[in-house]
C-alpha cells in the first residue's frame, strides 16, 4: 500500500491563559492512499461567514433540508478558535509544498488578521510516478488548515464534541479531504472523508481510516479527536491554491 503522509501542530496553552505562546507540538500522521493521486474538482464554492447546514453524510444520514442549524465558531485574528472549538489554527505542508502566507507558520506565529477567515496559499509541485500507482505520496502530500479542538496538546475534544461538523470553504479544483485523528491513536492512523465538499455535514460515521478505498475503522465520535483539518492532496500536475476556510459549523 503507498502512504501520504502530513505533519500536523499543535498550541500547547490558550494565550488568554499565558503570557506568551508556547512552541508547536510536530507529530506525524501517515494516511494511506491507493490511487493515482488525480485532481477532483471539490473546492470551488464561495465562501459564506454563516454556512447554511448542507447535506449530511455517512451511516446517519438524514435529508438535507431536515438537517439542523449548526453552532459557528469564532475565528480570532491570531487563528484562536473559539465555541465548541477552542484551540489553534495552522497550515502543514508535504515537501512539494511551497508557502506564500500564513508564512513563516512556527512555533511564534502562524495566522495573523484573519478578519474571521483562514485563508493558505502557495503552490504544490506535481507528484513524481513511476507507474500510475506509485507515486511519492509519502512525502509530497499536499497542503492542509488545521486545527486543534483543545488548546492542550495531543488532549481529545472531549464533552465539548457534538455529533457533527461542517467547513464552509473555497480554494479552487482540486480533491480535498476532511481529516481527524484520535488521541492516543497511533500516527499512522488517521481518519478521513474523500472528496468532501464545501458545507457537507460530516458526522463521525463519515469519517475511514481508509477513506480513499471506502474502508477501514469507522471513526466511533468526536469525544476523542485532538486533530482535525482540511487537506487538499497533490496530483499529477502542479496545483497553484489559495484555500480559504470562512466558516466551521458544530452540529
Amino acid at each position: 500500500m503507498n502512504h501520504r503522509a502530513f505533519r500536523e501542530s499543535a498550541r500547547a496553552a490558550d494565550t488568554r491563559q499565558a503570557m506568551t505562546r508556547p512552541p508547536f507540538v510536530m507529530l506525524a500522521l501517515v494516511l494511506g492512499a491507493c490511487d493515482g493521486g488525480g485532481g477532483l474538482s471539490g473546492g470551488g464554492q464561495e465562501p459564506d461567514a454563516s454556512p447554511a447546514p448542507g447535506p449530511i453524510v455517512g451511516d446517519a444520514a438524514a435529508p438535507a433540508d431536515a438537517a439542523p442549524a449548526g453552532a459557528p465558531q469564532q475565528i480570532a485574528d491570531d487563528g484562536k478558535l473559539s465555541g465548541g472549538l477552542t484551540g489553534y489554527a495552522w497550515v502543514a505542508g508535504g515537501t512539494g509544498t511551497t508557502w506564500i502566507s500564513p508564512n513563516p507558520c512556527n512555533d511564534q506565529v502562524c495566522f495573523t488578521n484573519t478578519g474571521g477567515v483562514l485563508c493558505a496559499q502557495g503552490s504544490i509541485a506535481a507528484l513524481t510516478c513511476t507507474s500510475p500507482s506509485s507515486c511519492d505520496w509519502d512525502t509530497n502530500w499536499g497542503a492542509m488548515i488545521g486545527w486543534n479542538p483543545t488548546p492542550v496538546p495531543h488532549q481529545a475534544w472531549g464533552a465539548a464534541a457534538l455529533v457533527g461538523i461542517a467547513v464552509t470553504y473555497a480554494g479552487g479544483p482540486g480533491e480535498y479531504r476532511l481529516m481527524a485523528h484520535v488521541a492516543g491513536d497511533p500516527d499512522s492512523k488517521v481518519y478521513c472523508v474523500e472528496r468532501y465538499v464545501s458545507e457537507t455535514v460530516a458526522p463521525p460515521s463519515a469519517f475511514l481510516s481508509q477513506c480513499w478505498a471506502n474502508a477501514g475503522d469507522v471513526l466511533p465520535d468526536f469525544a476523542g479527536v485532538d486533530v482535525l483539518g482540511l487537506q487538499l492532496i497533490s496530483a499529477q500536475a502542479p496545483i497553484d491554491f489559495n484555500i480559504c476556510i470562512s466558516a466551521i459549523a458544530l452540529f
